[in-house]
């Protein structure tokens, strides 16, 4: 349990289950730069506004073998892969 000790944003939850969101996606834009950039720079990106805004790395975290997604990056509750 000391990870979740050692998490200051609390993102480590051991007693969460699975849980099935539908969304409705109109796009996905990635924009990934050399150096980490400060996303609350650019607002009309809606960083901390909305829930499915990532930085570069919260979406590599995301897409870590050893992250919450295990590796997988799953298209709504149908669990296919996203277009390319």
């Amino acid at each position: 349990m000391e990870c979740v000790a050692a998490c200051d944003k609390k993102a480590v939850v051991h007693g969460m289950v699975e849980e099935i969101i539908t969304l409705d996606i109109g796009s996905v834009i990635l924009t990934p730069g050399f150096e980490e950039y400060d996303a609350k720079l650019k607002g009309e990106y809606g960083f901390n506004r909305y829930q499915n805004v990532l930085t570069s790395v919260q979406f590599e975290r995301m897409l870590s073998a050893a992250g919450p997604m295990e590796g997988m990056s799953y298209a709504g509750v149908t669990a296919r892969k996203p277009k390319e």
